[in-house]
């Protein structure tokens, strides 16, 4: 099965599984396009949590594989993908009093 965490800011989610990665990752790149705008998260569990997003704000998704025993295959680690090479951040110093 495999498990999609994302890194927000440092802090670590760990995504429900059946959610639509490439989704998500359209909602926070708007989120961040705009300025600023709060995006859901839907956690294992069955929790949802609501984040923050803006240009400054860091996030990566580490996609990974783990056996029916829920033990990661630390063999099968993919690299992490990073939203920040995806749009070009917002600099304050161009807005207009």
């Amino acid at each position: 099965m495999q498990i999609v965490q994302a890194r927000i800011d440092g802090q670590a989610f760990v995504l429900a599984v059946g959610v639509d990665l490439g989704e998500l990752q359209e909602r926070i790149l708007e989120a961040a396009r705009v300025g600023a705008g709060f995006v859901d998260l839907d956690l294992v569990g069955g929790r949802r949590f609501s984040v923050l997003i803006t240009p400054a704000i860091p996030v990566r998704f580490e996609m990974f594989e783990i056996d029916d025993d829920g033990i990661p295959d630390h063999g099968q680690l993919f690299s992490s993908f990073d939203l920040a090479d995806q749009f070009e951040l917002f600099d304050y110093a161009d807005i207009e009093s």
